[in-house]
């Protein structure tokens, strides 16, 4: 199963568009041969782009694929809130998630179930929504 988040999707494309367009423009392997401190800082660049500053609020849609079943597109709207560092998920669609929501305040995940009416504590590695996203997929780009 895969998941795409198409912002965060067209992002990298751009980033990765950009990268190949400088390797392309080197004149040979060696020029574009880039040593330690120059790779840091094309990551640290790479992260600084990724890096949305400040409170936000965004409809997303993520899409999960398997091979031989039906795709099945999640609609949600997710909040930031830079200053506080707490990230929110609302899902939307499809019906089995609307009023899902998922809370990530510093390193914590929280669940939401509309049936319930309670929170849940979810671990790192637990997948959002049945999706293969993770609570790191939300995370700060640290590649550098």
């Amino acid at each position: 199963m895969t998941t795409t988040l198409a912002r965060a999707g067209r992002a990298l494309v751009a980033t990765l568009a950009a990268l190949l367009a400088l390797g392309a423009t080197a004149g040979s392997a060696e020029a574009a041969a880039l040593d330690d401190a120059q790779m840091k800082a094309l990551l640290a660049e790479i992260d600084e782009r990724q890096r949305a500053v400040g409170d936000y609020k965004a409809h997303a849609f993520m899409q999960a694929s398997e091979k031989g079943k039906e795709d099945i597109v999640y609609e949600a709207v997710i909040y930031r809130r830079d200053a506080d560092d707490k990230f929110m998920v609302l899902f939307l669609a499809p019906k089995s998630e609307a009023g899902k929501g998922y809370l990530r305040i510093d390193d914590n995940l929280w669940l939401y179930s509309p049936t319930t009416g309670k929170w849940e504590r979810r671990t790192e590695r637990e997948r959002i929504a049945g999706t293969d996203s993770r609570r790191s997929d939300f995370d700060e780009s640290r590649l550098a």
